[in-house]
């Protein structure tokens, strides 16, 4: 039968050894997302920009602040705003 110590040295096994996969597993996903990203392909090295940031740090504070429902209408005025500028900077320039 397995002593007592026996079965605390295997739970520290198994505790250290679940830790180790959680961080391989967040690292592969951190990989696959920076490989996947549309920005990689755009050009930005590592696939992120300062201003994606910035958007995810506001969002992340809006979202708690004002409700899912509303931080997410505000968002669709807000990239509608954006799609608008765009199109127009891009006849502008023509």
């Amino acid at each position: 039968m397995t002593t007592p110590e026996d079965l605390a040295a295997r739970k520290e096994h198994l505790i250290a050894q679940s830790e180790l996969d959680r961080v391989r597993l967040s690292h592969a996903v951190i990989g696959a997302r920076t490989a996947m990203s549309p920005l990689r392909i755009l050009g930005f090295v590592g696939g992120s920009s300062p201003m994606r940031s910035v958007a995810g740090t506001l969002i992340g504070l809006a979202v708690p602040a004002l409700g899912m429902s509303r931080a997410r209408g505000i968002l669709r005025v807000a990239a509608f705003a954006v799609a608008i500028v765009r199109l127009m900077r891009r006849f502008v320039r023509r």
